[in-house]
């Protein structure tokens, strides 16, 4: 098969929802060394979507995430329509891949016509979030998902990184005692446009309406109008009442034409993320392991002050 045959027939597959075909080019998008001219011409071919839903779920681990988004996933596959989980796992430092791999603990949903799961490793990238992960969204978009869900490992940035690339950013949070509550930082607060306390059953079920009551109270001296519910996985009418929340934000967002400029702004985050990412690039092709040494007679000077610790101003230009 010719270049352009293959990039035309990838670009046809995605499009008809073959997820062999996504999953092959989601792969591609995530490899190191990476065919840049064939993944470019493919995107030339996938149309761009305006009426998805991105969504960003974070939370610390054992929050029950994929749990939650499992029971949401067939909630909306009831409705006739279509999601795809991008479940960014922490990656083993030995082989690279995913440890946790989502997939494993949404088995029950992954399997079905209308749903695309795809766990990917970190890659131990900052925050959390792969680089691939916005260009993965636009593909499952092209693939006809109406809803994107991006599930992140829950390690502090990558909060400020998902509520980049996402319309709508959901935290769900654990029933916690006072003391742990003090501990949120107030940065990640303000992101979020929904709070979950998960894990309202059982012997947490006093605690979860303890935590409620608290953020609450932090959100009002904040007077940020965060939508503040009790979920748990158990429970089919609070993950509807969580659904049903989405659907109006995002009801509310398309009318008033706010999508339209998240959407820009998320535009602009991800160029500001791939000049970064290639000037990256440029120094590590320039500049091995091996030659970041300051016994390097070679390298330019504020490199190896850089180095040695020196100097430490990240804007320094070389």
């Amino acid at each position: 098969m010719n270049h352009l045959k293959d990039v035309k027939e990838t670009a046809k597959q995605i499009c008809e929802g073959k997820k062999s075909y996504i999953a092959r080019f989601i792969t591609e998008l995530e490899k190191k060394q990476r065919n840049e001219e064939f993944i470019s011409e493919v995107f030339n071919y996938l149309p761009q979507v305006m009426h998805s839903k991105r969504v960003g779920v974070s939370g610390p681990p054992g929050v029950g995430k994929s749990t939650m988004l499992n029971q949401l996933c067939k909630l909306i596959t009831t409705n006739q329509q279509k999601v795809a989980v991008l479940a960014v796992d922490p990656s083993s430092p030995v082989s690279g891949g995913s440890i946790l791999a989502d997939k494993t603990r949404m088995i029950d949903i992954a399997s079905h016509p209308d749903v695309y799961v795809r766990p990917s490793p970190s890659r131990l990238q900052f925050g959390g979030i792969h680089r691939a992960t916005r260009e993965s969204i636009r593909v499952c978009e092209a693939a006809g998902y109406e809803w994107i869900f991006i599930e992140t490992v829950g390690v502090g940035q990558s909060e400020f990184l998902v509520h980049s690339i996402c319309d709508m950013f959901l935290l769900l949070y654990l029933p916690a005692s006072g003391d742990q509550l003090q501990g949120l930082k107030k940065g990640v607060l303000e992101l979020p446009d929904i709070v979950a306390i998960n894990k309202h059953d059982g012997d947490l079920k006093t605690s979860a309406e303890k935590t409620l009551r608290q953020l609450k109270q932090v959100f009002h001296i904040m007077e940020k109008n965060t939508k503040l519910l009790l979920t748990s996985s158990e429970n089919q009418s609070s993950v509807e009442k969580l659904l049903n929340i989405l659907e109006i934000g995002f009801k509310t967002k398309f009318e008033s034409g706010e999508l339209k400029i998240t959407r820009k702004k998320q535009l602009e985050n991800w160029f500001q993320f791939e000049v970064d990412h290639q000037l990256r690039q440029l120094f590590e092709n320039r500049y091995n392991k091996k030659d970041l040494d300051d016994s390097n007679d070679h390298l330019p000077l504020k490199i190896k002050k850089m180095i040695k610790g020196i100097l430490k101003d990240e804007s320094t230009s070389i």
